[in-house]
């Protein structure tokens, strides 16, 4: 696929413009491009015309995005060393560093910028070119498939933002509360594909256990929090029990990971915090309050819900928004 650049998807609006302007025949133009959404990214799709080149710009512009929030937010929750991120990942992050609350936020705002030019995509740059797109056009340019995208950017960066609260001190409740909204993200995702999934047609298979599972592992995070919040009110029995609850999920998950080496990784270490978690709420069960394990109540997760903190940064085409340095380092 093309580099995912800001540069690209300028010049193709700006030269779409001038052909407009023109009035000249732009549909001798002709492009080549993979489509990863779709699972088959070794397949190269032809598009005729600037609209449709201008499109799958903007999707690798956004498809860059997401990149650097996710390769900052791995360094960030990893330990690793800013040296070991691509130069340009380095240099953008700086570049907006100006009152940044951390890595986890900057990464954040990337994933919030990726949703917001896919949502100008599903929106309004997609939907013009229905009925103009080939047979067999790339996945990238259904606009069901962006909106997917989008909502799994800001899933991404509400487990971020979820993260975060952990890490400053957040209550437990309020915790449990913002993975929940991580997980009500991604299942709506999921949900979206389902719905659109005529439209769609071939879909990474790839994308749709990342979704599942990605789902999956914030509801449990939800739950463990939860259960904290649960023997801090003295209900260490059925606290213990939301952790069982949790561990249950995250082993549905591993069997959907089967063959992923690195998600496989994410759900183990998961799988230790429960743990954790549990015989920690266990001792005081059993020493302190002298109550039964309690399963599958009512009372496993926040009663007010999921709490989304994030939405998309919207996309204004001609603001140069993004880093152009971003796409260089990430592509061709």
């Amino acid at each position: 696929m093309p580099g995912a650049c800001s540069l690209f998807h300028f010049a193709y609006r700006h030269a779409f413009g001038a052909c407009c302007a023109m009035q000249v025949d732009d549909s001798k133009f002709k492009f080549s491009w993979s489509s990863p959404l779709s699972g088959r990214p070794a397949q190269l799709s032809k598009l005729s015309g600037l609209a449709q080149e201008h499109a799958m710009a903007a999707t690798s512009m956004a498809a860059a995005l997401r990149a650097a929030g996710c390769l900052l937010a791995e360094a960030a929750t990893t330990g690793s060393a800013a040296s070991d991120l691509p130069a340009a990942v380095r240099a953008a992050a700086e570049s907006s560093a100006s009152g940044s609350a951390g890595p986890l936020a900057d990464a954040a705002t990337f994933l919030r910028r990726a949703a917001g030019v896919f949502t100008w995509l599903a929106d309004d740059a997609l939907i013009r070119l229905m009925g103009k797109l080939p047979t067999d056009r790339p996945t990238e340019l259904v606009p069901a498939a962006s909106a997917c995208m989008a909502r799994i950017c800001l899933a991404e960066a509400q487990a971020l933002t979820a993260h975060r609260a952990g890490q400053r001190g957040t209550g437990a409740g309020i915790t449990s509360a913002v993975h929940l909204g991580a997980a009500t993200l991604f299942e709506d995702a999921i949900k979206g594909l389902k719905e659109k999934s005529a439209e769609l047609g071939t879909l990474s298979e790839r994308l749709r256990r990342y979704l599942a599972i990605s789902g999956g592992l914030q509801r449990a995070r939800a739950q463990r929090n939860w259960s904290l919040e649960l023997l801090a009110k003295g209900e260490a029995g059925q606290g213990e029990g939301v952790c069982m609850d949790a561990a249950a999920g995250v082993q549905q998950c591993m069997v959907v990971a089967e063959g992923e080496e690195t998600w496989k990784r994410v759900l183990a270490a998961e799988l230790d915090d429960i743990e954790a978690c549990r015989k920690r709420i266990e001792k005081e069960r059993i020493g302190v309050y002298y109550q039964s394990v309690v399963r599958k109540t009512n009372n496993s997760l926040p009663p007010g819900g999921p709490k989304v903190l994030v939405s998309a940064i919207p996309y204004v085409p001609g603001a140069c928004q993004s880093s152009p340095e971003v796409g260089q380092a990430l592509g061709p």
